[in-house]
């Protein structure tokens, strides 16, 4: 289900590379811990609106550009590290497997062209997924 509120229950690993001051998509709005791509136009938005194929990362803080022009706000997110997200449906014979978004929250098995990254591990309930 997509993200109405800041996400608690996701961790971040060690510090991956964030890239500065990269452009929002008109009208985007995403909390934190929201699963990050560009739109077709090339603007960061809710994997959710990505276009496939461009998952970019989680976000590590919310952003509100509700009314705003493409590149209006511009934002960071979290790419090329290990991030623990609520598990869902993943299991263990799913480790070392691709994972794909099918929301700003939820993770897949199922290929729908949005490749969040790799499934390291499963731990308490999370799936350490690396990005990138």
């Amino acid at each position: 289900m997509a993200l109405t509120r800041d996400l608690s229950n996701w961790k971040a690993g060690p510090i991956g590379r964030m890239p500065t001051d990269q452009p929002v998509a008109a009208n985007a709005k995403w909390w934190t811990g929201s699963i990050i791509g560009y739109n077709a136009a090339g603007f960061l938005d809710t994997v959710d609106n990505a276009a496939a194929g461009n998952v970019v990362g989680i976000a590590p803080c919310a952003v509100d550009n509700t009314g705003g022009a493409d590149d209006a706000l511009r934002a960071q997110i979290i790419l090329e590290q290990t991030v623990d997200l609520a598990a869902g449906v993943i299991v263990m014979s799913d480790v070392g497997g691709p994972i794909f978004a099918s929301d700003d929250n939820t993770l897949q098995i199922a290929d729908n062209g949005k490749l969040v990254g790799s499934l390291d591990a499963i731990r308490n309930g999370f799936a350490r997924i690396r990005i990138g």
